[in-house]
């Protein structure tokens, strides 16, 4: 792809679907604690996210992972235009 995707075009929803494997399938507590998809899944199974949520077993869980693999990440244009430095998704 040549150039930036056009925000809410296909090719950007594609582009923002995994942008790291690292951060859909985190592997250390350090990736899981920043990693919004892994955190949105967890809390989605256990409604809260205590210290235990990191742990290695818990990382290995394939439930959250099933659920991560169900998302779509795509920019909301209007959250952008009004703080883009903050909202930057590349």
């Amino acid at each position: 792809m040549s150039g930036p995707a056009r925000p809410g075009s296909d090719a950007s929803r594609l582009r923002h679907r995994r942008p790291l494997h690292e951060k859909w399938h985190p592997t250390t507590r350090d990736t899981a604690d920043h990693g919004q998809p892994y955190i949105t899944a967890r809390a989605m199974l256990d409604v809260a996210i205590p210290s235990a949520s990191y742990a290695q077993d818990r990382l290995r869980d394939p439930s959250p992972l099933a659920l991560i693999d169900r998302v779509t990440a795509a920019e909301e244009a209007a959250l952008t235009t009004t703080q883009p430095e903050r909202c930057r998704t590349a």
